[in-house]
């Protein structure tokens, strides 16, 4: 009898060691952390757009109204932005420059190729921008900004950002212009170019 309980006793101690060699060795071990979690792009465009908003509070010397519509566009910004020297030598050039470097707050990746310039008010302050995407106008899309001297004061918005739409057509002009004169009845021409347009 005590040579069996011998024997069946030595794979007891084996397993048990085991055991016992096993659990030193993880509780030596970190616990894994929870991988963070990679930001979307519109949680990324967020944070930029927050970063560039803090920007204009640190630098403007009264207290900025940022107001932003769905999606993120800016409907309505008044603040005070005094431009460096290299800004440009015209309001132009200087508008250019302001929304380039705060694209973020804007939303618009690129505005050199998203805004482009239509028109300046007589006083030479106010800039109207028409919105492109990928070359293509976006109808009634557009952004003023308004500058005194070397200050940028306000920016004035109703654009679209982050497009997604292809810029392909999914209709040729001459399908698009037959379309419209059914529509339009029997008495109706086509009069001057059609082009491709957003909506």
């Amino acid at each position: 009898m005590n040579h069996f309980a011998r024997k069946a006793t030595v794979p007891s101690l084996i397993f048990c060691f085991l055991i016992a060699a096993a659990l030193a060795c993880n509780f030596g071990q970190a616990t894994p952390s929870a991988a963070t979690p990679t930001p979307s792009p519109a949680q990324l465009s967020d944070q930029k757009q927050a970063s560039d908003i803090a920007r204009l509070y640190q630098s403007s010397p009264i207290t900025p109204t940022v107001e932003l519509m769905n999606g993120g566009a800016v409907r309505f910004a008044s603040f005070s932005a005094n431009l460096p020297p290299n800004s440009g030598a015209n309001n132009l050039a200087r508008a250019r420059w302001f929304l380039n470097e705060y694209r973020s707050l804007i939303r618009l990746d690129d505005p050199a190729k998203e805004l482009q310039y239509v028109r300046t008010s007589p006083d030479g302050g106010t800039l109207w921008f028409q919105q492109l995407h990928q070359g293509i106008p976006v109808h009634g899309a557009q952004l003023t900004i308004r500058i005194d001297g070397t200050t940028v004061r306000q920016i004035i918005g109703g654009y679209i950002p982050n497009i997604g739409l292809s810029p392909a057509p999914r209709l040729t002009a001459q399908a698009a212009e037959a379309i419209a004169l059914q529509q339009a009845g029997p008495k109706a021409q086509v009069l001057g170019g059609t082009q491709l347009r957003y909506l």
